[in-house]
């Protein structure tokens, strides 16, 4: 186990050195297989069908139509409310004002929207933003802020599937539907398939390559521009040809030493292209998924151990449920998106500890997998285990309260962070104390 210099790195409070490696979590950890690979796929088929768009809404990819309603669309697209009050978003350190809400609701081009939609079937094809709007601006809380874009509803993912339903007014947005959330993405990440023949062909593929490092840049490629440099996040899968299924030379390169991969990538028409891409075996991926233990979700979470905060995938990073979401793809979860619902996942590992004592949550901890999830309100963790009787956890951090401050008062920390769950809220109370759902997916 390589200790951390406390020379170079700062430790919150109650953190001891040892506690920054996964390696002094593991001893806690059985590497028994939690769920196998089938049941995992059961277990997402189950939570799709009960999968709603909004409280009103649902949408499911699996049984997505050949049209959709016009007035169903609108309601979609309106699930997104703009600021009652304009000023309280600013752009360039400035309020914004009515105007400013008013060319960018007319950019929805709602007016467009026919009473029947013929849905489109595509891909993602490389990672960007899902908006609320279709705008480029980043609008933030305050004059100052750069971490959280209220535009942002979460981040597109690369090679996912998805339906387009609808394009902006200036043309250069779609408004998408992926398997976990709706909203508006920027033309250049989104390709769209001959069919829906071709689409499915593409979500029943069973030989791929899965991420499992905090992220993988693909190598600069003088016959791919539109590859080169693209940075995948962890979790994401990628097509994976067999050794005697691939050419022996790609782009002029011998395949020697390298996974042949064919990703899908955007034409010049829009349509789905599919393009070699060497990946070195070198890189931090498996073949297919990893398995689901404790074990391997506390190695991938510590994988982003100081990573920066990026609220809703921002900043080629990202927020707590984000990282949760990245984590549980790579064993071949397809979870909601956002710490509320991924808390609300029904599954038999599921305890609602809201009316437990501090005391009664401890003896549940006690007896709970590391690698579990543990929410409180706006905020998702994983559970590390037990040290010297106190709880530990990894997260993806904004703020928190340390020994020494005042009630209410909080420390931006914007980063991946271990702590134990000491520390406090705005609200006073304690990560503990404010705890309602212990979760172990299974």
């Amino acid at each position: 186990m390589r200790l951390i210099d406390t020379r170079y790195v700062r430790l919150l409070d109650h953190v001891r050195p040892e506690m920054m490696s996964a390696e002094h979590w593991l001893k806690n950890c059985s590497g028994e297989t939690v769920m196998t690979e089938e049941a995992i796929s059961a277990f997402n088929r189950s939570l799709h069908m009960c999968m709603p768009f909004s409280d009103t809404l649902s949408f499911s990819l699996d049984d997505a139509p050949d049209t959709i309603g016009g007035s169903t669309l609108r309601k979609m697209i309106s699930l997104y409310v703009p600021p009652k009050d304009p000023s309280t978003r600013f752009l360039n350190g400035e309020p914004t004002d009515a105007a400013f809400w008013e060319n960018v609701l007319d950019n929805r081009a709602m007016d467009r929207i026919e009473d029947s939609v013929p849905v489109r079937f595509g891909y993602s094809v490389s990672r960007g933003m899902i908006c609320m709007f279709p705008t480029p601006h980043y609008l933030g809380e305050d004059a100052e802020d750069r971490f959280f874009d209220m535009n942002t509803a979460s981040e597109c993912l690369p090679y996912l599937p998805l339906v387009i339903l609808h394009e902006s007014r200036d043309g250069e947005w779609l408004f998408c539907l992926f398997y976990n959330i709706g909203g508006w993405v920027k033309k250049e990440h989104v390709a769209a398939c001959r069919d829906r023949a071709d689409w499915q062909s593409r979500r029943d593929e069973t030989s791929f390559l899965t991420v499992v490092g905090r992220e993988l840049r693909l190598g600069d490629d003088p016959y791919c521009e539109s590859l080169s440099g693209q940075v995948l996040p962890m979790g994401t899968h990628l097509k994976l040809l067999a050794a005697k299924d691939a050419p022996e030379l790609v782009h002029g390169r011998s395949t020697y030493g390298n996974y042949v991969t064919l990703l899908p990538t955007r034409g010049s028409d829009g349509q789905i292209q599919d393009t070699y891409c060497l990946i070195p075996i070198s890189d931090d991926v498996v073949p297919g998924l990893l398995p689901y233990t404790g074990e391997n979700v506390i190695r991938l979470a510590f994988k982003r151990l100081g990573d920066r905060y990026g609220w809703g995938g921002a900043l080629h990073a990202n927020d707590c449920s984000g990282i949760v979401h990245e984590i549980f793809t790579c064993f071949g979860f397809l979870l909601p998106r956002g710490a509320k619902s991924e808390s609300d996942v029904p599954c038999d590992g599921r305890q609602d500890v809201s009316g437990l004592s501090v005391s009664q949550k401890m003896e549940r901890l006690k007896e709970l997998m590391p690698g579990s999830l543990l929410y409180l309100p706006g905020h998702i963790v994983i559970y590390l285990g037990m040290d010297h009787g106190e709880p530990y956890a990894i997260s993806a951090t904004g703020s928190m309260g340390l020994d020494g401050m005042k009630t209410g008062e909080v420390k931006r920390i914007l980063s991946v962070c271990v702590n134990d769950l000491s520390v406090r809220r705005r609200t006073g109370l304690t990560w503990l104390e404010s705890m309602t759902v212990f979760l172990t997916l299974r």
